[in-house]
Parts: structure tokens; sequence; C-alpha cells
């Protein structure tokens, strides 16, 4: 593209007093236009990262249980605590589970099963789902508990029971 001899170029007035007045030409809008798009793709770049950052920094525990990391002491911790919560609530499916106990079988346990939600993350158990029922017969996703019980907590979500009372009254009888 060649320069238009004809073409004036634009005279913008500073309105100081005794300041000449500055030629700007195309070149120094498209300058300012790289600049600025520049500036605003960093500008996106950096809030995307922090908020990938935000994001994954809740989760880092979840993600060492699912074997993601490699080996090390924080790895050999999750794999301990998920050995004692499977100790105090053995994962198993849902039916089985049903089986195992007794005095709940009835029509209500049928009905009950049609539209059982687990509250950790909300969506329905079927009778194939494999679950951890604690000893307050409280029953969630094997997924959904490991979660929540790797990131701390050693009690219920719902009724805030401790996972291992059992376990404590027993060594008090």
């Amino acid at each position: 593209m060649e320069a238009n001899p004809n073409q004036q170029p634009l005279e913008i007035d500073t309105g100081i007093p005794g300041n000449h007045r500055h030629r700007s030409t195309a070149k120094d809008f498209t300058f300012l236009g790289i600049f600025l798009l520049l500036w605003v793709v960093v500008s996106i770049c950096s809030v995307l990262w922090l908020l990938r950052i935000s994001r994954t920094g809740r989760g880092t525990l979840t993600i060492m249980a699912d074997g993601i990391i490699e080996e090390g002491p924080a790895y050999d911790d999750a794999k301990a605590r998920l050995q004692s919560l499977d100790a105090a609530a053995p994962s198993k499916t849902l039916r089985d589970w049903l089986k195992d106990m007794p005095g709940i079988h009835s029509h209500l346990v049928e009905y009950s099963t049609q539209s059982l939600i687990c509250t950790i993350c909300l969506d329905p158990v079927f009778d194939e789902s494999v679950v951890h029922a604690l000893q307050c017969r409280h029953v969630f996703h094997g997924k959904c508990l490991e979660s929540w019980f790797l990131n701390g907590h050693d009690n219920c979500p719902l009724c805030l029971l401790s996972l291992f009372s059992g376990a404590s009254q027993e060594q008090e009888d």
C-alpha cells in the first residue's frame, strides 16, 4: 500500500499554549490499536489464569485420590485416610447394602431408593451405584464421600455425626 501524496496528515491541536501542533498519521493510530489489542489479550489471559488457579486449588486432595499425581507423602496420607474410611464405612453397591441392612426391608425402602439423592452432588443414587453407607444410615456416592473426607471432613455431611463414632464407642465400652 503506497502513501498517497495528496493525503494530508491529521493535525491535532493539544490546546497547550506554546506547543506546536502534532501531526498524527495512520501509522500512529495503527501502533496505538495494536498496543491496546495486546493489552486486552494479556488482561484476559491473566484473568483466566487466576480463575484456573482458584478452581484447581480446592480439589488438590481429590485429584490425589484419583491417582493422577505421583506417589509421595501427600499421596500416602490420602491413601491411608481412604483406607480408614473404607474400614468405617465399606463401599458397596446400594443393592448390596440394602440386602445387608436388617430391619429396613419394606415398601418404604423400595419407594425411597427410586428417589434417593446423594446430598453431596445432588445426583440420583441407583441400585448399581457404589456407595458408602455411614453408621447414621445416610448414604452417599462412594466418590462423593471420599472427596468430602479427603478435604478434611471427618463427619457425616448431613447430620455431622463423626464417621468414626462407632469405633470410639466400642473402645469406651
